[in-house]
């Protein structure tokens, strides 16, 4: 039996040129066909700068031909080139901080010429230098088509990893002020609400009014623009409880009493000489009552600060309050048998 052995050579030999030719130039056309659909127009970012602090230089990767024509906002930010030839839209969603500080995002650009729900779909890198902080700038992107190039301005977001904080806490220069009789509402504002006795008696040892009773350290997290890192910021809350309005009252009245009864027992008289009983008693609650008024106006909204014995008080407090009232009430009496015991008052 023979065997009929077939060489390339032999099988070419047989194939007219013409026929080798024709099957190479209809792969080639259909290849470049093919390519050019699945290419497309070829985007391209120009680096930017943000605030003289740092750049930004971007990579464009071409993912491929999709049919959608629908871009609704805020997700998509839009942005078309100056012949109003090509649409950009910057998928604000798909914002993504990756490795080495840089970040990546979909981005959409749409033929409007061609029209039909066609466009094409590529990722943007964005590849950020320096330490500025996250904001949204001019960016200028340029469109290369089969005829000619042409530009567009998009405004959009760029991102940089750094560690600094970037909320601004103003200096609390004293405590903020929380009654224990309710609720208390800060600038932020946040709804104070503290347990009302250990409140109380943490503002009792701590009477000087520079002094916080608790500091209350809030964790806020945030973000500058739409699809940053989030970062997250410690703020410290210096805080004094104050007793409110019925606390106040109590002790001022049981001060009061207490200055009325130790002045009765010093000098044998509640006010002065001849001075009926009611009218010293009334005389006192006023006066008592003044002078708390007057060292809180002057103490809370104020510069000047209220001694006793060489102490730095806050009269809002209940134990400063209860000592005010014994030395308006018990008089000179008082004051004097005072300072003999714990020095000068002023």
């Amino acid at each position: 039996m023979r065997t009929c052995a077939y060489t390339t050579p032999g099988i070419l030999s047989g194939i007219g040129r013409r026929g080798i030719y024709g099957f190479l130039l209809v792969f080639a056309i259909s290849a470049s066909t093919c390519f050019a659909e699945t290419v497309g127009p070829q985007l391209t970012l120009d680096p930017v700068n943000v605030k003289q602090e740092g750049s930004v230089s971007f990579s464009v990767l071409s993912v491929g031909i999709e049919t959608r024509s629908d871009f609704p906002g805020p997700r998509f930010v839009p942005a078309q080139t100056e012949d109003g030839a090509f649409r950009l839209y910057m998928d604000v969603d798909s914002i993504q901080q990756v490795r080495f500080n840089e970040f990546t995002f979909t981005a959409y650009l749409v033929d409007v010429k061609a029209g039909g729900p066609r466009s094409t779909k590529v990722q943007i890198t964005g590849n950020p230098n320096g330490l500025f902080r996250d904001a949204p700038v001019r960016v200028t992107f340029r469109v290369k088509g089969a005829a000619s190039s042409v530009t567009g301005v998009i405004v959009m977001p760029v991102y940089n990893a750094t560690k600094a904080d970037l909320l601004l806490v103003d200096e609390q220069k004293e405590p903020a002020y929380v009654s224990i009789s309710g609720s208390s509402n800060a600038t932020l504002p946040i709804d104070l609400l503290p347990n009302s006795i250990p409140a109380l008696t943490q503002g009792a040892l701590m009477i000087k009014p520079d002094v916080p009773h608790d500091t209350l350290t809030l964790s806020v997290t945030y973000h500058t623009v739409p699809g940053g890192a989030d970062k997250k910021q410690s703020v410290p809350l210096k805080i004094r409880f104050g007793p409110g309005l019925l606390g106040l009252a109590l002790a001022l009245c049981g001060g009061i009493a207490l200055g009325l009864t130790a002045r009765y027992l010093l000098t044998g008289n509640l006010g002065k000489d001849d001075e009926r009983a009611l009218h010293a008693i009334l005389s006192a609650f006023v006066l008592g009552l003044i002078a708390e008024v007057i060292g809180v106006m002057m103490t809370a909204y104020g510069n000047s600060k209220l001694v006793l014995f060489d102490l730095d008080i806050d009269p809002r407090q209940l134990f400063p309050a209860f000592i005010l009232a014994v030395l308006v009430s018990g008089g000179s009496a008082v004051v004097t048998w005072m300072k003999s015991m714990f020095g000068k008052t002023s």
